[in-house]
């Protein structure tokens, strides 16, 4: 008999979860809304917004020149300082920046307002990162990971005060790496672990089902980066497929499978990841 295991820990996170649900419950109160960027890096998310009146406008200058747009929804990501002040200049506001990246902005911005060199870790075109960036004075640096981590020795040398925070989202194990570089050669580095737990949970709690079955069907939009970071790493545990619908199953041979497990990012909407149950659950009963 088969078995289909969905990870204890899978799908939207809380920050994602609040910006989504309560994006829909704007539209019960305003009319003419829309959301600054994609409120989330997984299109069947997205669908269910644009399906019910919301619209996804990545242009800042369309927003504000759309004299139609009257509501504007700011994404879990965040936007920067100067961002926020041009949409408040004609527009009502609807911010739903998560709760843990909101508080790294405040943080990025009494480091610069105390004079501190700040430096990033994470994605330069991801827009929490440039959220995060425009709470910062110029005496900032962003690196992806350790392998960009020599530009710092010149900064170190000439700023007293340093600090380090990193996006959300960033690979913990290059957070880590990095961390114990500074302990060992920049030791005055004011570190921040500023990580969300919940891409940590979620990653653990996969492993941790990956090491039990026989195969992981990891589920989200391949262009999400947390989803496919949950992928890559459940692919050293057992045989791994992503998958974004029910076709993706097709090609498939799950019968020579005995323990299926489930999984998703935390930008895996949850009736995704239940759809996918679902259809297993009903073709191997």
């Amino acid at each position: 008999m088969k078995k289909i295991i969905k990870s204890k820990k899978c799908g939207f996170c809380m920050g994602v979860k609040n910006a989504f649900t309560k994006s829909l419950d704007s539209l019960e109160k305003y009319k003419n809304v829309c959301c600054y960027g994609e409120i989330v890096h997984n299109r069947f998310a997205l669908e269910t917004l644009i399906e019910r009146g919301i619209k996804i406008i990545a242009d800042i200058n369309e927003i504000i020149n759309d004299d139609a747009i009257e509501n504007v929804v700011v994404r879990a990501h965040g936007i920067t300082p100067g961002e926020e002040r041009l949409l408040r200049s004609n527009k009502n506001v609807i911010d739903l920046t998560c709760p843990n990246v909101k508080k790294i902005q405040i943080l990025a911005q009494k480091y610069s307002n105390d004079d501190y060199f700040v430096i990033i870790l994470g994605k330069k075109d991801h827009p929490e990162v440039k959220g995060i960036a425009g709470y910062c004075s110029d005496k900032l640096l962003i690196i992806k990971n350790i392998s960009e981590i020599k530009a710092i020795e010149d900064i170190y040398n000439k700023y007293d005060k340093i600090a380090f925070i990193s996006q959300t989202t960033a690979n913990p194990n290059d957070f880590d790496a990095i961390v114990e570089y500074f302990h060992k050669y920049y030791q005055k580095i004011e570190i921040n672990n500023t990580l969300c737990k919940a891409p940590i949970n979620i990653q653990n709690e996969t492993i941790s089902l990956a090491q039990k079955a026989d195969v992981m069907l990891i589920i989200g939009d391949k262009k999400s980066a947390n989803t496919t970071a949950l992928f890559d790493i459940s692919r050293l545990y057992c045989e791994s497929y992503f998958i974004e619908t029910i076709n993706d199953l097709e090609s498939i041979d799950l019968d020579r499978f005995e323990t299926i497990g489930v999984s998703g990012g935390s930008s895996t909407p949850q009736k995704q990841i239940e759809d996918i149950e679902k259809y297993l659950n009903k073709k191997y009963p």
